[in-house]
């Protein structure tokens, strides 16, 4: 997995932090994920004077998962975007993809999109990506609480990663 580093953000309840991590004992009890399952997201929220986390939780399944951005949404929302080798336990039932889309050349996986409410509880979360890679970058959500991933691929096929009216909705190469 790649060491892109992760993220933080902050409101008037807490700050947030998101990184890889291969820790154990990091979450905190009664965390949607406590256990670590090979080097998982960690997200962490502490009170807003940074004296002590409210809560920390893993998220991830057997593979790797690697964060690469962290943003709030206008509720106050956490979502975290990031690389899995993981071929299930990442999506949520009726995520936009609920499968693993596989593991390509450079052997990143699939990027994951995963919202978490402000007490820690998993809202959604979703694989996106094809039967190559899918190297991740930021995520950011607007006003409205739609949120953005930007990044690469190197999956091909229809409607895999760009659909319909995209700007670019095939795949044209990779270096």
């Amino acid at each position: 997995i790649f060491p892109w580093g992760g993220g933080i953000a902050a409101d008037a309840s807490g700050v947030y932090f998101a990184w890889d991590s291969g820790s154990p004992f990091l979450a905190t009890p009664g965390a949607y994920q406590t256990g670590l399952s090979g080097c998982d997201a960690l997200i962490v929220k502490f009170r807003s004077d940074g004296t002590a986390p409210v809560w920390a939780t893993y998220f991830g399944d057997s593979g790797d998962e690697s964060v690469s951005g962290l943003c709030l949404d206008p509720s106050g929302n956490v979502i975290i975007s990031g690389s899995t080798t993981s071929s299930g336990g990442v999506a949520s039932a009726g995520a936009h993809q609920t499968g693993f889309g596989g593991i390509g050349t450079n052997s990143a996986g699939d990027m994951f999109i995963a919202k978490f409410n402000s007490a820690g509880a998993r809202q959604w979360s979703t694989y996106y990506g094809g039967t190559g890679d899918e190297l991740p970058g930021p995520v950011v959500s607007d006003a409205s609480g739609n949120v953005f991933i930007c990044g690469s691929t190197e999956s091909t096929g229809a409607n895999v990663i760009a659909s319909g009216t995209g700007y670019q909705s095939t795949f044209a190469g990779g270096a």
